[in-house]
Order: C-alpha cells, then sequence, then structure tokens
C-alpha cells in the first residue's frame, strides 16, 4: 500500500469510527420516539442506499 493510500484509509477509518457513533446514537433517537413503523421507514431508505453502495462495488472493475 502506497502513503497515498495509507493516509486515505485511516481517514476512512476515521469516518467509519465517527459514522458509527451517529448511526447509534441514530437508533436511540428512533428508539425514543416509539414508532417502530416510522423507525422502518427511515431505516430502509438508509439500508437502500447501502444496498446500492455495495451492489456498485461488486461491480465495480478490480
Amino acid at each position: 500500500m502506497n502513503r497515498t493510500n495509507e493516509i486515505i484509509l485511516k481517514r476512512i477509518i476515521e469516518k467509519d469510527s465517527n459514522l458509527s457513533k451517529t448511526v447509534a446514537d441514530y437508533y436511540m433517537s428512533l428508539k425514543e420516539l416509539n414508532d417502530p413503523a416510522k423507525a422502518v421507514e427511515l431505516l430502509a431508505r438508509h439500508v437502500a442506499m447501502m444496498v446500492e453502495m455495495i451492489n456498485d462495488f461488486k461491480n465495480s472493475p478490480r
């Protein structure tokens, strides 16, 4: 791995950590709302976006 990729990976790891914390906070807020149908609706949008991203990576040339 070259130096540029190391720097990019370090930024990605930091963003991943921040994202995990934000998702956990988001989940707790959804629980506090106490509206499972709305929570599922909101979560489903994010899941759909993530599935699209995963498929993009799977279909990208290596």
